[in-house]
């Protein structure tokens, strides 16, 4: 069972971090920041193939336990054409500032 999880852990790597962008689901910044999640599953699969004990394959377990909310969570966080600052308000739309200046210049 050690080499399977390992297998798993390895293969998860490319099919996320390469795979979500490539389809257009995500942007590129994805693949960098999911590789800090990935190598850290990565590793403690490794652990438990390399002692096959009980503590490391309860890690493994724990691990398994927030991988996928935090890779969902970078997934929507680095959407296509998702724009934070816009979605939250901070920022207008160009196309918002667009349309009230010719209406401002008409006042006048």
């Amino acid at each position: 069972m050690p080499s399977v999880s390992l297998r798993h852990a390895l293969l998860l790597v490319p099919v996320l971090s390469i795979a979500a962008p490539l389809s257009g689901l995500t942007t590129w910044m994805f693949a960098l920041t999911s590789l800090a999640p990935n190598l850290i599953c990565v590793r403690a699969a490794w652990r438990f193939w390399r002692k096959g004990g009980e503590k490391e394959a309860r890690t493994v377990f724990q691990h398994s336990l927030w991988y996928l909310p935090v890779m969902l969570g970078l997934m929507m966080f680095h959407k296509q054409g998702m724009e934070w600052l816009e979605w939250f308000g901070v920022t207008k739309r160009e196309e918002e500032s667009k349309e009230k200046k010719p209406a401002a210049v008409a006042a006048n």
